[in-house]
């Protein structure tokens, strides 16, 4: 798994550029549709907790900083937040995700479920993420 940079920052981009990127984000907001998507998990290789619960602190920190996104994001309470990161290997690509909800006027962390966002949440806006500078810490 792979610690990332506390010096990252969320930048705007056009919505449909985002998913092409290495590193995003996309932010979530609940919605009424009845949407049910279906599909087939995988799951990561390897998951060091240590370094998720790092990673989640980083997030956390930068995120309810007051320069965590180059424009204003206009955030409502029941938002999520999803910030996705991809490091090459060897033979794979491996990719991380880490989930938040706004909530209180500060971001909190959540659990992505399977499908979770795709059913019960509409994409509202999603960017570049830079300055990410994951670091491998073995597989």
């Amino acid at each position: 798994m792979c610690q990332i940079s506390n010096t990252i920052r969320f930048c705007s981009c056009s919505p449909s550029e985002a998913r092409e990127l290495t590193n995003y984000w996309i932010l979530y907001r609940k919605h009424q549709l009845a949407v049910m998507t279906l599909g087939e998990l995988m799951l990561p290789l390897k998951f060091d907790p240590k370094i998720h619960l790092k990673n989640t602190q980083i997030l956390l920190q930068v995120l309810n900083g007051p320069d965590a996104f180059d424009f204003d994001l206009n955030v409502e309470k029941g938002d999520c937040l999803c910030v996705r990161f991809e490091i090459d290997q060897e033979s794979f690509v491996k990719h991380f995700s880490y989930c938040f909800e706004f909530q209180e006027k500060k971001w909190i962390e959540t659990e992505e479920f399977p499908f979770r966002f795709e059913n019960e949440y509409k994409e509202i806006n999603s960017g570049k993420v830079e300055n990410a500078k994951i670091a491998s810490s073995g597989i």
